[in-house]
């Protein structure tokens, strides 16, 4: 018998079907108004991340514009943003050199890169014989293949 059972098992009657059944129906009602506003929860969050995104899109496009004019000095910037203004003018140095950097190490011929990386894997002048060995790996037909890496 049930807690909720106790009026109907008063009256002597303990095992009606129509009890169980609705009990049923009503887990199920509950179940699917959970899934029903689980689901309308994740739309909303989903429209609001592409809401989101897309003023954060314009943020930038913004923000990319007034620097341009700034530094056109088509716009006048109020004096609390110089240090913005300057970290933006440092970092465009710094890709600037890096892919300068990146166009040198590729137009380089391939075997020249080879050889430069088995020269940094030679081992330090001075080193031990084992050192030597550690650094190259397992010998061949060595019993243990992981031994000797790092």
């Amino acid at each position: 018998m049930y807690p909720n059972d106790e009026a109907a098992g008063a009256a002597g009657d303990e095992r009606q079907p129509g009890t169980f059944f609705s009990r049923v129906k009503g887990t199920l009602e509950r179940i699917r108004d959970a899934v029903v506003r689980s689901s309308q929860i994740g739309k909303i969050k989903l429209d609001s991340t592409f809401l989101r995104r897309e003023r954060d899109e314009l943020l930038r496009e913004l923000g990319a514009g007034v620097y341009s004019l700034a530094r056109a000095g088509t716009v006048k910037l109020p004096s609390s943003f110089d240090a913005v203004l300057e970290r933006i003018d440092r970092l465009d140095q710094g890709i600037a050199d890096q892919e300068r950097e990146l166009a040198v190490v590729e137009a380089e011929p391939r075997a020249t890169r080879k050889a430069a990386a088995f020269a940094s894997t030679e081992p330090a002048e001075g080193a031990s014989e084992a050192e030597s060995r550690e650094s190259e790996g397992p010998a061949e037909g060595s019993p243990n293949p992981g031994a000797g890496t790092s």
